[in-house]
């Protein structure tokens, strides 16, 4: 007891253990190996959260790499992309919509 990761992770490492050091998900988003292989994904959708932009932000990517097939890049919806459809299902006239757009509510 008392001692710390990179001390048993050498110790580890010496009996040809695997060893995988538990971080943070600040560090694994900041890791540059995780972001150069694609397991951490980065887009600027800009400043403002009432114009539909959340500012830079980080999401896993996928961790599985094959070499013989593309694997389809997603990304998080658009901050309030189905906003009117969601108040529309909740019987929301446009009229009542276009109102909570324009007193900056959604």
């Amino acid at each position: 007891l008392g001692h710390t990761t990179r001390y048993w992770l050498n110790i580890l490492k010496q009996k040809d253990l695997l060893t995988v050091e538990n971080t943070s998900a600040e560090e694994i988003h900041s890791n540059n190996w995780n972001r150069n292989r694609g397991m951490i994904v980065e887009k600027d959708y800009g400043k403002d959260p009432f114009k539909n932009e959340w500012g830079t932000v980080t999401w896993p990517g996928n961790p599985v790499i094959m070499s013989d097939i593309n694997l389809p890049k997603l990304e998080p919806p658009v901050f309030g992309l189905d906003t009117e459809a969601v108040l529309r299902e909740f019987n929301f006239t446009d009229s009542e919509i276009q109102s909570l757009k324009k007193s900056e509510v959604i």
